[in-house]
């Protein structure tokens, strides 16, 4: 793994430790009653948030060599926590204006921190740093969407300490998921390192791209749906009638990804990564499941049965895990593809099984 993916890698599970589904829990309530403090949310997290990065500046030296093999990564290290507690900051707001559909807000601040991100990365770029312009980018762009948000949906600054009790003990049943998650997604490209050769990890690397483009597709989607699920409650008719779009958006471009993989990669990609366009269908129909998952394992969040949420995610990585010991010794980073596909299967098998 390159800098960038370890520091995202660091980035992804220190935000577990700073929102630990704090953000899915304040949708939950939020969207069934409106009075859910906010403020004591955002407060919340930016003290918590302030106490993990103070404690982790003291460390960045000894954390930048453990995960990079030098301490000259130290500055990069702080700057990540930081974005950390920028993007949970920002979800929160975020997510209360999804639930509260004020989309042309919405618009404008998305369009704000992206064009934000840009700036700031092209700057970094072309002072040949863009590693500090990939975590400053979001960071500054996260304070722009922030400063908006705040100016624009003017918060009512109270404390309400059973919202945070409440939102806490729902997302702390969501923390171990989100854990197991990142390392369904991360655990392949080390096992690759050690079984394979750093060549094969890119031609990895760059398929699971290409296939990824179904997982960002579904992140953006996530956005809308997420906040619908909860304000329809147990009106699981309404839901059923909404995932069928969520199908169809998600299996468009899949099949795009399946039938045209070959092309694209003779058109836009060396010749010496071509091996990747396999892997490229099976991620794309991986993250195909992985959307369908967030339709069927709904009951499970409405109904406030997070932990059981944890407990599939948990056997997901299992089976990732056990897969990849097994065949990437025999089949190299098709091994690694088809044991994440086999993850999400069985993490959608699960959540059709669990109640």
């Amino acid at each position: 793994m390159g800098i960038y993916s370890v520091l995202f890698l660091f980035f992804g599970i220190l935000s577990v430790i700073i929102n630990p589904g704090i953000n899915i829990g304040f949708a939950r309530f939020y969207a069934e009653r409106r009075e859910t403090s906010i403020s004591s949310v955002l407060l919340f997290i930016l003290l918590w948030g302030t106490i993990i990065t103070g404690f982790l500046t003291l460390l960045a030296g000894a954390i930048s060599s453990f995960l990079l093999n030098t301490p000259q990564y130290s500055n990069l290290i702080i700057l990540v926590s930081l974005w950390s507690i920028t993007e949970s900051l920002y979800i929160l707001l975020h997510t209360k204006i999804r639930i509260d559909e004020k989309l042309t807000l919405y618009g404008i601040v998305l369009i704000a921190r992206t064009i934000t991100f840009i700036i700031i990365l092209f700057l970094y770029i072309k002072m040949k740093n863009g590693i500090t312009g990939l975590i400053m980018g979001p960071l500054i762009g996260d304070l722009v969407a922030i400063s908006l948000l705040l100016m624009k949906d003017r918060l009512k600054i109270e404390i309400k300490i059973e919202d945070i009790k409440n939102i806490i003990r729902y997302g702390a049943g969501l923390a171990p998921a989100l854990l197991f998650f990142l390392l369904m997604e991360y655990a392949d490209r080390f096992l690759l390192k050690i079984f394979t050769n750093f060549t094969y990890t890119g031609i990895y690397s760059m398929g699971y791209k290409i296939g990824g483009l179904i997982y960002y597709i579904y992140l953006i989607i996530n956005r809308i749906w997420e906040p619908f699920i909860f304000s329809t409650g147990e009106k699981w008719e309404n839901i059923k009638k909404e995932s069928s779009t969520l199908i169809l958006i998600l299996g468009i471009p899949l099949i795009l990804i399946l039938l045209l993989r070959d092309t694209f990669y003779n058109f836009f990609i060396e010749s010496s990564y071509k091996e990747g366009s396999t892997i490229s269908s099976i991620t794309g129909i991986s993250y195909f499941l992985y959307g369908i998952f967030s339709i069927t394992s709904a009951p499970l969040y409405i109904k406030n049965k997070t932990i059981k949420v944890s407990i599939i995610y948990f056997a997901g990585f299992l089976i990732n895990i056990i897969v990849d010991f097994l065949i990437i010794p025999l089949y190299g980073i098709t091994g690694a593809a088809l044991s994440t596909l086999m993850a999400y299967a069985t993490i959608l098998i699960l959540s059709l099984i669990i109640e």
